[in-house]
Parts: C-alpha cells; structure tokens; sequence
C-alpha cells in the first residue's frame, strides 16, 4: 500500500510511502519556483496540481503509483501567476476546482478557478 505526504514546509516534494515499511517508494522534487500540491488519490496515481512563480500557470498533474512518473492531467490554467498554495482545492470527476484564498493588489486573481 502507499500513502503520499505533504510537506507542508514547502519542500517542493511529494513523496509515496510504503505503508508496510514506513520507507519512501519514490519522491518527485519540483524545484524552487514550482510548487506540487497533492490532491486525491485515483486508480491511476495522485492527482496535484502543480503551480510555480508568477510566469507560470497553475496545472492538473498526475504522478504514477510505480514510480511517481508525472504525467498532464489538464491544459495550464489561461493566466499566469495563480498560485495552488493560497487555494482550496476541490477534485470533482475529471476537473480541479479551486477557491482563492488570497486577492491581489491589481485585483485580477481570479477568486474561483477550474483545470480540466
């Protein structure tokens, strides 16, 4: 069985345990301008969603079970600079909703959001 973890210091990183031995089975690093949020639990891996600095857009990303291979799950979001940390996040089918948590100076952050 496995169990993924965040952080939550923002390391960056989602890392798979294995539930019988306690010991990682895989970790992806995003580096330090992207940040990975895990989000569900599927048949076909973990569903995050990815979002970096402000030249970045916020997407739907699946790592596998195996080896934590990332692959798109959804177009980047059409503006850049939203950034997945201030949000709530919601899994609904297909689709990652998100609720805003942060407004911004110029006011042009969107308060919902949805990646499919």
């Amino acid at each position: 069985m496995t169990s993924i973890s965040d952080h939550n210091d923002y390391s960056n990183e989602i890392v798979a345990l294995d539930l019988d031995t306690g010991k990682p089975r895989w970790s992806k690093s995003f580096g330090t301008d992207v940040i990975g949020v895990p989000l569900a639990a599927t048949g076909e891996g973990v569903l995050a969603v990815k979002s970096g600095c402000s030249a970045s857009s916020p997407r739907a990303i699946r790592l596998s079970w195996k080896d934590g291979t990332v692959t798109r799950a959804s177009k980047p979001y059409p503006t850049p600079g939203l950034r997945v940390a201030n949000c709530v996040l919601h899994r609904g089918g297909d689709a990652v909703y998100g609720v805003s948590l942060s407004v911004s100076a110029s006011g042009d952050s969107p308060s919902l959001f949805a990646l499919k």
